[in-house]
């Protein structure tokens, strides 16, 4: 994962590669010698990733975080703590690992609203849930845009049980990039709560000119098992990747990305008035489907779909119900559309699996325009695998 691959940073006269990690110590070092910074150290306004803020705050030196991974984050930081510095704000994280051992809601349920905020890594900073954990590490509603960069999440000591992420809702637009999910997530929730997933993201006004976008975002392991469609709440609450309620009414894309190993879709995203851009992006072993999605005017454009568990390792302990692979899902049932999703210069290669309805699956009447796909299907256990199959 580099920055000079972002969709909106891209530099056309760069003739090497940079990592991300020192990509940020140059434009944080540039940043600072250009910005004036108050008696307290607080920057003036800044532009990241094409939204605007108006000051920027540092997590440790302005709001007390511990970067040692001692001391957690919800100790120390609350929504109300952000008042005294406006509702224009990027909070940059200075290397170090921060503790999180529960969510913290940031706007909604009566908080202030906000018009953006950001929170920014700066070299190689790790957000790290408690083991057993299941919420989101923030909770962030009634903010016209955010920004989520460079900022991974450590699950490596509590592999198995742990289940984090983010809720991030949007009035207008959003950027999330340079963010990797290392270990391996959870599955069950706890005393019937809803599972935590990887990322719930929306927009809730469709504004022309403005987007949510999703750039450089991995999550190799989301699920210890990956059969799981429904944890203990019951049918259809298993871990997902990535979802993008009914009520979004913003465009989102999906770029150079990979969601791979959940129970619940990958990538689920059916039944809103926005459209999905999904290009140059990575799936594997994910149920039902990997990209469960509609059609008129979204699109799958040169992403590669791989179902092969032949060298997984973990136990499945719900193969009896909903347990099935299919590459894309065009679900047309909630609110169907008209034909027009495109799927183009994709490659799925599927095999060795239990059950797997077909690589493009359709769904209450719709059709996609495929073209320019290639198709490597194996043997699967249980029925027949086909290239296409409308359900």
């Amino acid at each position: 994962m580099t920055r000079e691959n972002d969709s909106r940073a891209k530099d056309s006269s760069a003739d090497h590669t940079v990592s991300r990690r020192d990509y940020l110590r140059l434009s944080g070092a540039a940043a600072g010698g250009a910005l004036g910074v108050s008696a307290s150290g607080i920057a003036s306004a800044r532009e990241e990733r094409g939204i605007t803020f108006d000051r920027v705050i540092d997590a440790v030196d302005d709001l007390g975080l511990d970067p040692t991974g001692g001391r957690s984050v919800n100790a120390d930081f609350s929504d109300s703590d952000l008042e005294p510095y406006g509702d224009s704000i990027l909070i940059e994280f200075p290397e170090g690992t921060y503790r999180f051992t529960g969510e913290i809601p940031i706007g909604g349920d009566g908080r202030p609203a906000r018009k953006n905020i950001g929170f920014l890594g700066i070299g190689d900073v790790k957000f790290r849930p408690d083991e057993g954990a299941n919420y989101y590490l923030f909770n962030l509603d009634e903010v016209d845009a955010y920004v989520l960069d460079n900022i991974d999440v450590d699950q490596t000591a509590s592999e198995k049980t742990t289940n984090a992420g983010f809720r991030l809702i949007a009035n207008e637009e959003f950027y999330i990039g340079n963010v990797e999910f290392l270990g391996i997530g959870g599955n069950l929730s706890v005393s019937g709560e809803q599972i935590a997933n990887g990322f719930n993201v929306s927009i809730r006004e469709a504004i022309s000119g403005k987007l949510g976008t999703m750039e450089n975002v991995v999550i190799k392991h989301g699920a210890y098992d990956v059969s799981r469609y429904s944890a203990d709440t019951g049918g259809g609450s298993g871990k997902w990747g990535m979802h993008n309620p009914e009520w979004c009414n913003g465009d989102i894309e999906m770029i150079n990305c990979e969601f791979s190993e959940f129970p619940n879709n990958g990538v689920y995203t059916v039944g809103q008035e926005g459209r999905m851009f999904i290009e140059d992006c990575t799936f594997k072993n994910n149920t039902p489907a990997s990209v469960r999605v509609e059609g008129e005017g979204s699109y799958v454009r040169n992403c590669e779909f791989v179902t092969d568990m032949s060298d997984h390792d973990r136990p499945l302990n719900d193969t009896e119900s909903d347990y099935s692979f299919r590459g894309i899902w065009v679900d047309g049932n909630y609110t169907p559309r008209e034909s027009g999703l495109e799927i183009s210069d994709c490659t799925f290669r599927m095999s060795n699996a239990l059950k797997a309805q077909g690589a493009i699956v359709t769904r209450g009447g719709v059709a996609p325009e495929i073209s320019n796909c290639e198709f490597e299907l194996g043997d699967v256990e249980v029925g027949n695998l086909p290239a296409i199959y409308a359900d």
